[in-house]
């Protein structure tokens, strides 16, 4: 059977404001800065950090640590200023093997010169050793949810002032998890250039990632957004429902979802595996936990053919804003139905209709998201390895990260506004 090449895709919570804030790595009483550490989001104070982030991203904590990730730890900041708390900032410690970076490892080629031979010896054991290792990263905010940077600081406080402080906030998390081998901080947007510096003089290398996919909702009906959209785009529109016409899209209940478990994660994993790499590995208590933390904030469809599942999608609502978060779908049958543009369709169906302000469709895949009318807004994040050697050989990579090459799409007859 031929292999279906499916869209790499990963949902996300696009970023909220987040900050982090001042502290000391000192117990001294007297210091008017404190941070204390916790290990689980169970522990810290909600009083005080209940003026900094919402109930909702309190619950979408909770579902994370919940689910239980095979190779995930959790750890979060919390530090008081003048007696006062100031900042809040999470951080999600991966453990996994090295042998899931091994497409990114150097392969061995052809070669008849000796430079050539010399390059493939160090190729094979570069990758002997990297697959035996464990590697563990700190990652300052969530690795499963685009835009999630995890810092959240108190009103009084300035972000710059606040950002300032997270390299110190980290070097206290090093210190007391020494086997740590690198630090990730994710899905910057807008840092001031003074901030940037600072990191970098830091040891923190910027790289640039795949593009966060949104889109300000604009429309009163659905059919105005068809409306809006030039003949052939709209052609598109009728083709996926059309071809989709022979399954069933229902809301699954939180015993639904712990009942279809197994099968959605079996679904998720056809299209995870298309992906190079996945920093996560991930687990099927992840939806069970998320929708029971998050409730109807947490909303999970099925796409029903001769009574089984082929397709899901899950979207988080926060306030205004609707987040596609995970999907999944039968590959083979993914270009039968459309199911993947399907559900992008009726993703922003259910934000017309439920009037959110913006929509978010996270990162990859991003020349058909762009089909339905999402743009692209580039987060940067900053990787440092706890080895100085290696932070410096790396540093010239990381500079040439490529984003892969995509056509954007233009669907609407006229320009919407950002």
């Amino acid at each position: 059977m031929k292999a279906i090449s499916c869209p790499q895709v990963t949902f996300s919570l696009p970023s909220c404001i987040f900050t982090p804030q001042v502290f000391d790595t000192t117990s001294d009483t007297t210091s008017t800065v404190q941070t204390r550490v916790f290990h689980s989001i169970g522990d810290v104070p909600v009083y005080e950090i209940n003026n900094m982030l919402s109930p909702d991203l309190l619950a979408l904590l909770t579902g994370t640590e919940a689910a239980q990730m095979p190779g995930m730890s959790f750890k979060y900041v919390l530090s008081t200023q003048a007696g006062m708390p100031a900042v809040f900032a999470y951080f999600q410690l991966l453990s996994f093997s090295a042998s899931q970076i091994r497409s990114f490892t150097p392969r061995p080629e052809n070669a008849d010169d000796l430079y050539g031979k010399l390059r493939n010896v160090a190729a094979r054991i570069a990758k002997n050793i990297l697959e035996k290792r464990q590697i563990h990263i700190l990652v300052s905010g969530n690795a499963l949810i685009t835009g999630q940077s995890g810092i959240f600081h108190a009103p009084s406080l300035s972000p710059e002032d606040a950002y300032r402080q997270l390299p110190g906030m980290i070097e206290r998390l090093l210190a007391e998890n020494p086997g740590i081998d690198a630090v990730l901080l994710k899905d910057h947007l807008n840092l001031p250039e003074a901030i940037a510096g600072e990191w970098a003089a830091q040891g923190y290398q910027p790289f640039a990632t795949e593009p966060d996919m949104g889109m300000p909702v604009i429309w009163e009906t659905v059919d105005d957004y068809h409306l809006d959209m030039a003949s052939k785009y709209r052609q598109r529109v009728k083709s996926a429902y059309k071809k989709s016409n022979g399954t069933i899209r229902r809301e699954l209940t939180e015993h639904e979802v712990i009942k279809y478990k197994n099968r959605l994660f079996e679904l998720f994993d056809s299209v995870l595996k298309e992906d190079r790499f996945n920093l996560v590995p991930h687990s099927t208590e992840y939806l069970p936990a998320m929708k029971a933390a998050l409730g109807e904030k947490f909303r999970i469809y099925g796409y029903f053919s001769a009574g089984e599942i082929v397709a899901f999608q899950t979207l988080i609502e926060m306030g205004e804003d609707l987040y596609c978060h995970f999907l999944g779908y039968h590959c083979e049958l993914n270009r039968e139905y459309k199911l993947y543009q399907r559900m992008l369709y009726d993703a922003v169906a259910m934000a017309i209709d439920g009037r959110f302000k913006r929509i978010s469709f996270g990162r990859t895949a991003m020349e058909i998201k762009s089909t339905v009318g999402a743009t692209p807004a580039y987060p940067v994040c900053y990787l440092k390895f706890s080895r100085p050697v290696i932070n410096r050989l790396a540093a010239p990579y990381l500079r040439n990260v490529k984003i892969e090459d995509w056509q954007p799409r233009h669907p609407f007859k006229s320009m919407i506004p950002a």
